[in-house]
């Protein structure tokens, strides 16, 4: 995932994601089949979660499944909801089901099942900071690791936290 620039330097991957929410899921999803590009996202939790503590029972989408984290943009892409009911063993029964919605919990899951299908995720890996380096970004983690990049995409969650050097601050 890395390259080199022509004095051997390491230069990261093209694209930095910190935060793996829905939208950096999604745009790691469309990233994965392409080859000349390359990313890293980073999450300080330990696994994919969405909306957690506030999932209740029952409770279904209030937007169309299609709306998943590729089909809009890539209706063949291996991470679309479709083909994670399908590798399931549940298409059928979700076409057939007679219910007025998909219940948040299976898309929660299909959420997870996407996250596990990319190596370019990392989760347990607090950023904690960015600096500007020349023409390239570092980012830093808690454990002392640095990855080079020249794009950042951040995906900050409910509650944001934007570094000072985005800011100005």
């Amino acid at each position: 995932m890395t390259g080199t620039m022509n004095d051997g330097r390491a230069t990261g991957p093209d694209l930095v994601g910190i935060g793996i929410e829905p939208a950096n899921l999604g745009l790691s999803a469309l990233i994965d089949p392409q080859p000349a590009l390359t990313a890293r996202f980073f999450e300080r939790r330990s696994r994919f979660a969405w909306h957690d503590g506030a999932m209740l029972p029952a409770a279904a989408l209030q937007v169309p499944p299609l709306k998943d984290l590729v089909t809009p943009v890539d209706p063949t892409s291996r991470f679309s909801f479709l083909n994670f009911l399908a590798e399931q063993g549940r298409l059928y029964r979700h076409l057939i089901a007679a219910r007025s919605g998909t219940p948040r919990e299976e898309f929660e899951q299909y959420y997870r099942w996407a996250a596990d299908l990319m190596p370019q995720l990392t989760f347990g890996t607090e950023i904690t900071e960015v600096r500007i380096d020349g023409e390239k970004l570092t980012v830093h983690d808690a454990t002392g690791g640095v990855t080079g990049t020249r794009n950042l995409v951040l995906g900050s969650g409910r509650r944001p936290h934007v570094p000072s050097c985005v800011t100005g601050t």
